[in-house]
């Protein structure tokens, strides 16, 4: 993200939204820089959602297999 204002331009990664509030016409917002600590979980969170998704595979793959076996084709 970057952010320009009159003191300058300021570049900013992994940020997250932690407040956001209409006043008036107006909406004001808070932004945050993650911690190493919230990173690691969304690493372990997208890792554990590729595992996930790769056992479902494997387990529809040996069904298929299994039916195959069973069915004599």
């Amino acid at each position: 993200m970057t952010i320009e204002g009159p003191d300058g331009t300021e570049i900013h990664e992994d940020m997250k939204l932690v407040q956001i509030s209409k006043v008036g016409k107006s909406y004001w917002f808070i932004l945050a820089e993650k911690t190493a600590e919230e990173k690691q979980k969304e690493l372990a969170a997208a890792a554990l959602a590729t595992n996930a998704n790769s056992i479902t595979d494997l387990q529809l793959a040996l069904a298929e297999v299994y039916e195959m076996i069973i069915g004599g084709k």
